[in-house]
């Protein structure tokens, strides 16, 4: 809430918070896993443990760091594919909804920013679909393009690093 220009700014700052917070928590606490936190529910008050107010808080985070630089936040969440499900967004805003957990203005703001960040995923999935892209672009294990290509002294492949 109070410095979501700060982190913003600073690109590898907001990766890290979107990538290995944020998408990761919500998709532990949503996704097609939730379930396994429902058997341990007695260990959440010896712990501290509040899957609903971290939620609640995670929805938040996204609200904030998206009125900061929406479409650099949702560019940054769609490249996110460990942890980046439409379906897991969508049920987290079903469940911030049918609970009430969070107020009326920013639970607006959340259903707006998921069917935007769903709608640029779609779009990007459909651009992606019509291109062909040559294998010796391709990391050769992966199978992703390579961003960072080196050639292995040994073997003479080319591998992303």
């Amino acid at each position: 809430r109070e410095a979501p220009s700060v982190i913003v700014s600073k690109g590898n700052v907001l990766q890290q918070l979107l990538h290995n917070c944020l998408n990761a928590l919500l998709d532990r606490l949503v996704g097609p896993r939730c379930l396994e936190l429902k058997g341990q529910r007695n260990d959440f008050n010896e712990y501290e443990f509040d899957p609903v107010e971290l939620l609640k808080m995670t929805a938040e985070m996204y609200v904030f760091v998206s009125r900061a630089d929406k479409d650099r936040v949702q560019k940054m969440i769609t490249e996110d594919g460990r942890s980046y499900k439409p379906k897991t967004f969508q049920r987290a805003s079903q469940i911030l909804k049918r609970e009430n957990m969070i107020g009326g203005d920013i639970l607006k703001e959340f259903d707006l920013f998921v069917q935007q960040l769903n709608e640029l995923a779609a779009s990007q999935e459909a651009a992606l679909a019509n291109i062909t892209i040559p294998d010796h672009y391709l990391d050769p294990i992966m199978s992703e393009i390579m961003e960072d290509p080196v050639l292995l002294p040994t073997s003479n492949n080319i591998m992303d690093r």
